[in-house]
């Protein structure tokens, strides 16, 4: 009888791992469609598929990607578009100087770079079909689908939703963060990775819920690259600290996050500070809030949000009510919980009170109360 090993299993002749370590199953959404980033995101495709053949791991990728020829036409369109302007730029240099001829001729700098990368898109990972753009609904069954064959195929083993594409506080890969909240309730997994950028923020968080598991996220941009796919998922027993360890490098910022603490135990915290905070708003206490908020970071230089962590410890060098410093100090042991590792900016929070409908109703109050459009700087 022939042994196989793989980094952290031991395989007998059928390649089956043994009764007492289980795969891990990942299912990947890779959105084919996000504008300027859709070949790193399609090449994700590849990247489990290699990652299958160094150890054990099941996966479903599904997605949405353009129709090669969609892509094809479109980016010789674009072409044609900036070979029309550079010929113009060539004319009016031709008539009235060199000058005013570049002038003209940067405008097909733009066309240029969009064709180039549709005919890239279009020729990137070909194996990768799972389905032409669609709506939302459409794309929520794809992923539920790939999640429900990934759990009925390997129920033992530790489950990984893997989601890759353009992230703000409203979308994550073409869905709402309530969207993917619904699908991961009804298929709770053990680790969300959420390659995209800006999504360690309350407002998306929140709405992911309990059923995300732990969450790998960063509260910054995270490059074209995306996360290192080929070197994941080697440790089924400690997955969001070897996703959150091996993943570091590929982002100015990441966070390891417990969503299940996040949502039982941070979220009502904030909302006991709210409630306390709220109740010295005539009497001072707006003014101590608006010194914390103006201290603290600001992830995007200039916007509305603000990191939590360095807000609830400026606010704890105040001068606050007994109450209210009792509801910090839970608030802060309550994220340092729900936020084990993180390399600086634990999540954010907007202050502007948009797309917060997942918080709690005094934290939600306290700001809309408050009517910050972005996060003070004096």
């Amino acid at each position: 009888m022939t042994l196989r090993s793989y980094p952290g299993y031991m395989l007998i002749g059928s390649s089956k791992p043994s009764l007492t370590t289980r795969p891990v199953s990942v299912t990947a959404f890779l959105d084919g469609n996000a504008r300027m980033i859709e070949p790193p995101v399609m090449r994700g495709h590849d990247q489990f598929e290699r990652a299958s053949q160094n150890r054990p791991l099941d996966y479903h990728v599904t997605g949405q990607r353009r129709e090669f020829s969609q892509g094809v036409v479109e980016g010789a369109g674009f072409l044609a578009g900036s070979g029309a302007i550079a010929a113009l730029g060539a004319a009016v240099g031709a008539q009235f100087g060199p000058e005013a001829g570049i002038c003209v001729g940067l405008f097909a700098v733009p066309p240029a770079f969009i064709g180039a990368r549709r005919l890239q898109s279009a020729f990137t990972s070909k194996d990768f079909q799972p389905g032409p753009p669609a709506d939302p609904s459409v794309l929520s069954e794809r992923f539920s689908n790939s999640l429900e064959k990934a759990r009925s195929g390997n129920p033992e083993g530790p489950q990984v939703a893997y989601i890759s594409g353009h992230g703000s506080h409203k979308e994550l890969a073409h869905f709402k963060p309530q969207q993917l909240g619904a699908i991961l309730n009804q298929n709770p997994v053990d680790l969300t990775v959420l390659d995209a950028c800006n999504t360690a923020q309350l407002e998306v968080l929140s709405k992911l819920g309990a059923g995300a598991g732990d969450v790998v996220c960063s509260s910054h941009p995270v490059p074209a690259g995306g996360f290192p796919i080929e070197s994941l998922f080697d440790s089924p027993d400690k997955l969001g600290q070897s996703t959150y360890s091996e993943s570091k490098g590929s982002t100015a910022h990441l966070s390891l996050v417990d969503n299940k603490k996040l949502v039982d135990k941070l979220m009502p915290s904030l909302d006991e500070l709210a409630k306390q905070l709220k109740k010295g708003l005539d009497s001072g206490t707006k003014k101590q809030i608006h010194r914390a908020l103006t201290k603290s970071r600001n992830p995007d230089l200039f916007g509305a949000r603000a990191g939590l962590r360095p807000f609830l410890q400026n606010l704890g060098k105040e001068d606050l009510s007994a109450p209210c410093k009792e509801a910090l100090d839970a608030s802060l042991n309550s994220l340092k919980e729900a936020v084990p590792q993180d390399t600086g900016w634990a999540v954010t929070f907007r202050v502007d009170g948009k797309e917060n409908e997942a918080l709690p109703p005094a934290w939600n109050g306290l700001f809309e109360e408050l009517g910050y459009r972005w996060k003070p700087f004096f």
